[in-house]
């Protein structure tokens, strides 16, 4: 989240202006970037997922990530679109996958930030794009359409 936080907060100190779309965890740092802000979902219910995450069993890993990533996609993607005005340009997290739907759909150009963890080392077996992309197929396919 702080990297778009500041990434928002430097948007508006050169004058443009920022609609930030995130759970409900960080009202008070956007406001005080002088972000509107639009709540996608409840940070409890997404911690809540996360908990039942265990890096040691990643096929069931993969799927809840999957099922995150999509849950939130149609508040992405509809917050986006009622918002979206000539010169509407979008920052997003990889997984956002509402906001990359919003892009293609409504023609917005999009910038993909990727943040890396520091201290954070990947362990465990490599990822394997496929298993992610089967996971997700079927959650995806009626925004393709």
């Amino acid at each position: 989240m702080y990297p778009f936080l500041g990434i928002g907060a430097k948007l508006v100190r050169r004058g443009h202006h920022v609609t930030l779309l995130s759970f409900d965890t960080t009202d008070r740092l956007r406001r005080a970037a002088g972000m509107d802000f639009v709540s996608i979902g409840c940070w409890a219910e997404l911690e809540g997922l996360l908990a039942q995450c265990d890096v040691n069993e990643w096929r069931r890993m993969v799927k809840i990530l999957c099922h995150i990533m999509t849950a939130y996609m149609p508040a992405t993607y509809e917050a986006i679109a009622e918002r979206a005005r000539p010169g509407t340009k979008l920052v997003a997290f990889p997984p956002m996958l509402g906001a990359r739907f919003a892009s293609e759909r409504l023609g917005l150009p999009l910038a993909t930030v990727q943040p890396r963890p520091r201290g954070h080392p990947l362990r465990g077996p490599p990822h394997r794009a496929s298993t992610a992309s089967s996971y997700l197929r079927p959650y995806c396919a009626r925004w393709h359409q």
